[in-house]
C-alpha cells in the first residue's frame, strides 16, 4: 500500500497516474474527430480517395517511435508531446475504420438518395455518416488500448511525467516491488477505461446494435 501511496524517497504511483491517462484521452479524442472526419470524406469521394489514399497508407507505415525524437524537438518533453504521440498512432486507425464505414453503405440506398435530390454532401452527411460513425466507434476500444500502449512508451523513451517515467525510475533502482504495482494500477485503470469506452459506444450506438 505504501508503494501506491508514497512514502519518503519512494514516488506515489497515482501522481503518474493522471498525466498518463489525461495525455492518452486528449489525443484519442482528437484522433478519432479529425481521423474519423478525414476517412468520412475520402469515403464519400472517390476522386479524393484515390488521390491520398496512398499517401495516408504511406505515412501510416512509418514506425511512430521512429517520430517521437522529433515530436521531442517540437514540442518538447512534456503532456503536450505525450499527447501529439497518441494522435499519432490513433489518427489512423480512425481514418481507415471511418473510410471503409462510409464506403459500405450499399449503392442502391445511395443512387435513390440522388433520386430524391440529395447532393454529395448530403449523401456524406446523411448516408454515409451514420456507417462512418458505427465503425468508428467500434474500434474506440482497441484505439484506447493503442492511446495508453504509446503514451506510456514515449514516457519512457523521453522521461516525460507519466506511468512510463515511473517505470523507468523503479527499474534503475531495482525496485521490482513498484514496477509491479505500477503494471497492476495501470491494468485496472485501463480495464476500467475499456469498460468505460465499451459503455460509451453501446449508448451512441444504440441504433446500430438494434439494427444488427
Amino acid at each position: 500500500m505504501n508503494l501506491l501511496l508514497g512514502r519518503e524517497g519512494t514516488p506515489a504511483v497515482w501522481e503518474y497516474l493522471l498525466p498518463t491517462f489525461l495525455a492518452s484521452v486528449i489525443g484519442l479524442a482528437i484522433a478519432m474527430s479529425i481521423g474519423g472526419m478525414l476517412g468520412l470524406v475520402l469515403g464519400s469521394f472517390d476522386f479524393a480517395g484515390a488521390v491520398f489514399r496512398p499517401f495516408v497508407v504511406a505515412l501510416n507505415a512509418v514506425p511512430r517511435v521512429a517520430l517521437i525524437p522529433i515530436v521531442v524537438v517540437i514540442f518538447g518533453i512534456g503532456l503536450q508531446s505525450s499527447i501529439v504521440i497518441a494522435f499519432l498512432v490513433v489518427f489512423f486507425v480512425a481514418l481507415f475504420d471511418a473510410y471503409e464505414g462510409a464506403r459500405t453503405v450499399d449503392a442502391h440506398v445511395r443512387h435513390n438518395a440522388r433520386l430524391l435530390g440529395a447532393s454529395g454532401w448530403d449523401i456524406m452527411w446523411r448516408v454515409r455518416f451514420p456507417y462512418s460513425l458505427a465503425w468508428t466507434l467500434s474500434s474506440l476500444p482497441i484505439a484506447l488500448s493503442f492511446a495508453i500502449i504509446s503514451v506510456v512508451t514515449g514516457e519512457i523513451l523521453t522521461g516525460t511525467t507519466g506511468m512510463g517515467r515511473l517505470i523507468t525510475t523503479a527499474t534503475n533502482a531495482a525496485d521490482t516491488s513498484m514496477v509491479f504495482a505500477v503494471i497492476i494500477v495501470l491494468s485496472v485503470c485501463a480495464l476500467l477505461m475499456l469498460w468505460i469506452a465499451d459503455k460509451f459506444k453501446d449508448r451512441v450506438l444504440h441504433w446500430w446494435i438494434q439494427q444488427d
